[in-house]
């Protein structure tokens, strides 16, 4: 990291700054060095920041973003920005869920009223973003399937394997020919 961290000065009465990703410093300040410049994000009526420090990249998009892992962040003090969501990551040596008590003290110590809800780990967050590739992909592999063993019967029974039985016609047919127009030979090239 470079510049420094927010801190409790960082309030909506003080000056406006913002701390950058390093895509963000690839991206917009290729050839200088960015702390101290000012950014402007957003609308008209969104003020001016300082940029105070830098951060490495952070991996955002869940599994859908994993194709551009690398987004530019533009990172701005809690108390300086309205917002009615915000997530939490917290690393743990441990069972992460464990730390729920622990974690939710620590929000209440910060403000009685701030609920903590839907805590996941890793695991099962990652799940949820990917339910759908896995519903759609298992029907797919299975339509898949059901298309393949529709044509391999359609083939064996064309080609002649399954006329004892059956069409006394296609049994005349040379299984030569029959595989040809089973696998839509023009009349001619028969």
């Amino acid at each position: 990291m470079r510049g420094r961290t927010f801190s409790s000065t960082d309030t909506a009465d003080n000056l406006q700054v913002a701390i950058v990703s390093e895509r963000f410093v690839e991206l917009f300040y290729p050839d200088e060095d960015p702390v101290g410049q000012r950014v402007k994000l957003g609308d008209d009526d969104e003020p001016w920041r300082t940029i105070v420090g830098i951060v490495p990249d952070m991996h955002l998009g869940g599994a859908i973003g994993a194709n551009n892992p690398r987004h530019e962040g533009v990172y701005i003090p809690l108390q300086q920005n309205v917002i009615n969501f915000m997530s939490l990551v917290a690393r743990t040596e441990q069972n992460p869920l464990g730390y729920t008590a622990t974690i939710q003290s620590e929000v209440n110590a910060i403000d009685i009223d701030l609920p903590l809800y839907w805590v996941r780990s890793l695991e099962e967050q990652y799940a949820l973003d990917t339910w759908a590739f896995r519903t759609f992909g298992t029907l797919f592999m299975a339509f898949g399937f059901a298309a393949l063993a529709l044509a391999t019967i359609g083939l064996y029974e064309s080609v002649g394997g399954g006329t004892t039985g059956g069409c006394p016609t296609a049994a005349r047919i040379p299984a030569r020919t029959r595989l040809r127009l089973s696998l839509s030979a023009a009349p001619s090239r028969l």
